[in-house]
């Protein structure tokens, strides 16, 4: 269990490959997960979790609304920021990836 939040989701996103949609749960962590590698401002996220701008803006509301997110004004910018809450369920979340990965899943993933 040693291993870091990125390099749990790089298995993560080298398994995914095999699929065509990510649910909303994928979403929401793709962004806590860009938003941790230092994607603040809401373009940089959008590109960096590969998604749509008005998937982005729906999904980063529910974010900022559920305490995962901060969102505030800087020199003009709305800019977003992982909160301790949003760091735990980031963690957590890799936890149960890692725990529920199987022989064959990890082929998959390359891993």
């Amino acid at each position: 269990m040693g291993q870091s939040i990125s390099e749990l989701f790089e298995r993560s996103e080298e398994r995914r490959t095999y699929s065509v949609r990510r649910s909303q749960l994928e979403i929401q962590m793709d962004i806590l997960k860009v938003v941790h590698d230092g994607a603040y401002l809401p373009t940089q996220i959008m590109y960096r979790a590969n998604l749509a701008w008005v998937a982005l803006q729906s999904s980063l509301g529910s974010l900022v609304g559920t305490g995962l997110l901060e969102r505030s004004n800087v020199g003009g910018k709305r800019v977003y920021q992982l909160t301790v809450k949003g760091s735990n369920i980031l963690t957590t979340f890799n936890q149960i990836m890692e725990a529920v990965q199987t022989p064959a899943t990890l082929k998959l993933g390359g891993g």
